[in-house]
């Protein structure tokens, strides 16, 4: 049996995150076959801290590859552009995982935008037919 790990929430190069190296997250690699990492692994919804947080997730997809670790990415609110499904399955069906911003109608509703944008987000629905 393969052994999963899945991290979510690194948001690398964000200078709020607690990793401020990759190699911080080294010994959570030991004994494992693969990676899912559950969104929000970068920052690519910010202009000023894309370019940092890529760079790092290079350096970390790069040290999986040399370890043989099979990896994916998962989108989240803040690397929406991050390829893969919104939600994985596993225990045929009985899992579910997730980011979690995918499960509100109008993003995440912690965040201090929604209240902002919401008539906005209400009108686009409309113009697409509802819902």
């Amino acid at each position: 049996m393969a052994t999963l790990r899945i991290f979510s929430d690194l948001h690398l190069g964000h200078p709020a995150s607690t990793i401020d190296r990759v190699g911080m997250l080294r010994p959570l690699f030991d004994g494992i076959d693969g990676i899912w990492f559950n969104g929000d692994t970068v920052e690519t919804c910010s202009g000023l801290l894309a370019t940092e947080s890529l760079a790092a997730l290079g350096e970390l997809t790069r040290t999986l590859e040399s370890l043989g670790i099979r990896w994916e990415t998962l989108p989240g609110n803040h690397d929406p552009d991050r390829g893969g499904p919104a939600l994985r399955e596993l225990e045929n069906g009985e899992v579910v995982v997730t980011h979690g911003d995918m499960c509100f109608r109008y993003g995440s509703p912690w965040s201090p935008w929604v209240p902002k944008i919401m008539h906005k987000l209400v009108e686009a629905e409309q113009e697409l037919g509802g819902y």
